[in-house]
């Protein structure tokens, strides 16, 4: 089990389970599914003395089911996200199909706790662990200073985003080998090719759009719960709703917020750098309701900086 304190751009591991919540920010308590099962009793009063409210024993089980499905649930204290990690097997070569290997994480989103649940060889918790501790601090001005999450919401969510892109290289893993497959099997002079190996292949891909499906309809549950939260005056939680509903949408808007009569769409360019490519223009000519359709062009010209910039940065 590991315990941190998220508090601006501080991220600070905690020895224990503190006996009270901290005046400020947040904790991530992040813990493998057996610890759970074998703590519930101290994880749960912590709860209930940080946060007024302990796991239902519904959702106590859904944490360490390790056969659950993608899935939303949610009381009036706290949000249930069970999110399938996707990942290949690391002890095939590269000219084996790799076996699709499938774990649930679980997310308890509560205001200012959120507690994470994770199969025991998974890196999420421990790879967030070190790259927001490498963070702290560094604020926006640098060019890879990402910001600390400024909730348990939207850390949620980036972890979650983090699991969908190790998703997006094992599907890209896969399509490589199929072709490769199909082209051996089609070749006239080629050498010999297995059919038995192509259909693996696709029934591999099979199982990851029906997992995908699952993931899809669990994300967008928790994200309409986001949407119908009570509205709030209080500037703090204003922003962390902007932010989180960014995070998801994957762009940002400016409607005339920053100046008057100026318009302003953004992506983020992936990778590890803290760059965004934007199109600005007047409202007359660019009515708020046509910025959308400038985002396929937007997304496509950020993945090309984004390989530029990686390229950069490993060479």
């Amino acid at each position: 089990m590991r315990v941190f304190h998220v508090q601006g751009d501080q991220f600070t591991e905690l020895p224990a389970l503190p006996e009270a919540a901290p005046d400020a920010g947040y904790l991530w308590i992040g813990i493998a599914r057996v610890e759970f099962e074998a703590q519930n009793a101290t994880v749960q009063a912590a709860l209930q003395r940080w946060t007024g409210s302990q796991l239902v024993d519904l959702h106590v089980s859904d944490l360490l089911n390790n056969q659950l499905p993608s899935h939303f649930d949610y009381t009036s204290w706290y949000d249930l996200l069970v999110f399938r990690r996707l990942a290949a097997s690391n002890d095939a070569p590269d000219t084996v199909m790799p076996q699709i290997d499938t774990s649930p994480v679980g997310f308890a989103v509560f205001d200012r706790v959120l507690l994470t649940v994770h199969p025991a060889d998974c890196q999420v918790r421990e790879f967030f662990a070190t790259r927001l501790q490498q963070q702290q601090g560094a604020g926006s001005e640098t060019r890879t200073g990402t910001r600390v999450p400024p909730s348990p919401a939207d850390l949620a969510l980036r972890m979650v985003n983090f699991m969908v892109d190790s998703y997006l290289d094992l599907r890209r893993l896969l399509t490589r080998q199929i072709d490769q497959l199909q082209r051996d099997l089609f070749d006239a002079n080629g050498g010999y090719g297995s059919w038995k190996s192509l259909l693996d292949s696709r029934n591999n891909l099979h199982l990851l759009e029906d997992t995908c499906e699952d993931q899809r309809a669990a994300i967008t549950e928790w994200i309409d719960a986001q949407d119908e939260l009570p509205p709030s005056t209080d500037h703090a939680t204003l922003r962390e709703r902007e932010l989180l509903r960014v995070r998801k949408d994957g762009y940002a808007l400016d409607d005339e917020e920053f100046l008057p009569g100026l318009v302003c769409i953004a992506v983020q360019v992936p990778g590890e750098s803290n760059l965004c490519i934007a199109v600005q223009a007047p409202a007359m000519r660019l009515p708020l309701a046509k910025t959308k359709q400038l985002l396929p062009a937007l997304r496509t010209a950020a993945e090309a900086l984004g390989r530029i910039d990686a390229q950069t940065t490993s060479g």
